[in-house]
């Protein structure tokens, strides 16, 4: 292991940035989802409830979530930093 270089704090600060980011996704999406079983265990007749265009509420929900799962996911892309290992100069995926 003595000859390894040492590790590019670049590629560890981008790697500790793309965790958090993941990491406050991930709740944010979870807070979404917590709000769909919720509402289907406690509250069930509101699903069934019709508010816009005769598409009740569950499938919109469902739908909804399936959206922001790509929406977060973009996010995720856009925001996301890619490390250099300056010794190879290839890019270090994320």
């Amino acid at each position: 292991m003595a000859n390894l270089p040492p590790p590019d704090r670049s590629i560890a600060a981008a790697q500790s940035h793309n965790s958090r980011l993941g990491i406050l996704l991930f709740f944010i999406y979870f807070a979404l989802y917590a709000g769909f079983v919720l509402i289907n265990a406690f509250e069930p007749t509101w699903m069934e409830l019709r508010p816009w265009g005769g598409i009740n509420v569950a499938l919109l929900y469902g739908f909804g979530l399936i959206v922001a799962a790509l929406a977060l996911a973009l996010v995720y892309g856009v925001l996301a930093r890619v490390g250099t290992d300056e010794t190879t100069e290839t890019e270090v995926t994320r």
